[in-house]
């Protein structure tokens, strides 16, 4: 069962701010490499609509840090009581690792994957483009879900 007590420092709009940022960054990288596979079907394509959904997909990454970020703010003490149950080092080997893998998959990765998508887009790489943004839709999928876990097992939203 979710905790919903230790949700209550986030409150509504945090929540409600971390699943649509959630949506839309899953959704914005499925719908990014829909339309990239696309310019490997039909060859004579505008770039303009790749390069448009690139721009979207990387204002939904920062739409995501920052309700990451408000959650982070929001439910501080919570993240301190969890590393006071146990040291650094059980906080580390434990939650720690799921909490590593979250920045790593669900946001660093994707930053610079995304700015190499754009770079892609820029010369007219479209095959290049297309493969990658099948990595940034796994790699955020893997993000959410580990986001997911921590909602689900500690009741906190990342």
């Amino acid at each position: 069962a979710l905790r919903f007590s230790v949700l209550s420092g986030l409150g509504g709009f945090g929540l409600a701010a971390s699943f649509l940022s959630s949506s839309r960054l899953v959704g914005g990288a499925a719908t990014a490499m829909v339309l990239g596979h696309w310019y490997l079907v039909v060859k004579d394509l505008s770039f303009a609509p790749l390069s448009r959904v690139t721009l979207v997909l990387m204002a939904a990454l920062v739409l995501r840090v920052a309700a990451i970020a408000l959650a982070a703010c929001a439910q501080g003490g919570r993240w301190e009581a969890l590393v006071a149950n146990g040291d650094w080092t059980g906080f580390f080997l434990g939650h720690g690792v799921f909490l590593m893998a979250r920045g790593i998959f669900g946001i660093i990765a994707p930053a610079f994957l995304l700015w190499m998508t754009w770079k892609c887009v820029q010369i007219r790489s479209n095959q290049s483009a297309t493969g990658i943004l099948y990595v940034i839709l796994a790699f955020v999928v893997i993000g959410e879900i580990i986001a997911k876990y921590f909602l689900v097992s500690e009741g906190l939203v990342i």
